[in-house]
């Protein structure tokens, strides 16, 4: 049927411990140009199995490979982890502009867009810096955008490919066409909505500031989205923009993803992604929570027509 928590806790019960469960950690090859490459993963190309990703390579570029990645299927020769004799393509695109406009050419994060372009973003005062790049040509065009009075707190982290280990932190996310983004300064209690193609198109939502507290959290996804909801410190997101505070006394206690620092790819009820710590490197597979799986136990199936009244009963019983 279903693991034991699959159906224990659900992303809005604010007494909930995790909306996951993580089922498997695979360690795999550590070399960073390997690391690099799954930890900035953006997209999933499920049909050709295939992971892209961004990452930026210095302060003039940023780093775009396709990578031959098992996703739902293995062949019997297959490796459990590439070692990059499945990499297809790497396109070295020039970036100068956009990390010359922003405060921090590594305080940057990029995204998969829902209409044909990849996109990054990066913040300088109060301004909001954008990238984006076409995913038929690898064009870029670069906008600058003033926020007027609004602060927002550093939107990633991307470690320099010169350090022993690969490291990557998302303090924003997209979701249906909007970056959600935490405020900074005296905005730190406010997460903001923006429209990635029209700046005017904003929205805040006020947080309890004991809730927001980003730097307390442990995890390197800060904000990321998970099935329907947007996932936070403390605060989930629901798809009707409604605020879910969570009531942990602790003040050091939130919702963290452990090792996760790629974009999770949503697979039914699993979520895939890529991560781990300092040296070691994971392929990392959770179960949704609010989730209950069910089997047909009919020997052929019921048509239901417009005579006849359908009842359906379950019977749910709790294992200890």
């Amino acid at each position: 049927m279903t693991h034991y928590r699959g159906g224990k806790y659900f992303y809005g019960d604010t007494h909930g411990r995790d909306p996951f469960l993580l089922l498997n950690k695979t360690k795999m090859n550590s070399d960073r140009n390997i690391t690099d490459i799954y930890q900035g993963c953006v997209e999933y190309d499920i049909e050709n199995s295939t992971i892209i990703s961004i990452w930026p390579k210095n302060k003039t570029s940023i780093d775009i490979v396709k990578l031959r990645e098992s996703i739902t299927d293995i062949g019997l020769n297959d490796p459990i982890f590439t070692k990059g004799n499945y990499q297809e393509e790497r396109m070295i695109v020039d970036a100068k502009e956009f990390f010359d406009k922003v405060y921090y050419w590594k305080e940057t994060c990029f995204y998969n867009g829902p209409d044909g372009y990849w996109y990054g973003f990066g913040t300088k005062y109060n301004k909001l810096i954008r990238m984006k790049i076409s995913k038929k040509d690898y064009s870029t065009t670069v906008d600058e955008w003033s926020l007027n009075d609004i602060s927002l707190y550093k939107l990633g982290d991307y470690k320099d490919q010169d350090t022993s280990y690969c490291e990557r932190r998302a303090y924003s996310c997209i979701k249906d066409g909007y970056l959600y983004a935490i405020g900074a300064g005296n905005d730190d209690n406010l997460l903001y909505k923006i429209n990635i193609n029209n700046p005017v198109d904003i929205s805040k939502f006020d947080l309890e500031y004991d809730i927001q507290r980003t730097t307390y959290s442990g995890e390197y996804m800060y904000l990321f989205n998970w099935g329907d909801y947007i996932l936070g410190h403390k605060f989930s997101i629901n798809k009707n923009d409604e605020i879910i505070c969570r009531d942990d006394k602790t003040e050091y206690e939130g919702r963290s993803i452990p090792y996760l620092m790629s974009t999770p790819l949503q697979l039914g009820p699993l979520m895939l992604g890529y991560g781990g710590y300092e040296n070691s490197f994971y392929k990392l597979l959770f179960l949704h929570t609010p989730y209950l799986g069910t089997i047909n136990n009919l020997s052929s199936p019921i048509l239901k027509t417009a005579d006849k009244t359908m009842k359906i009963t379950y019977t749910l019983t709790e294992e200890v």
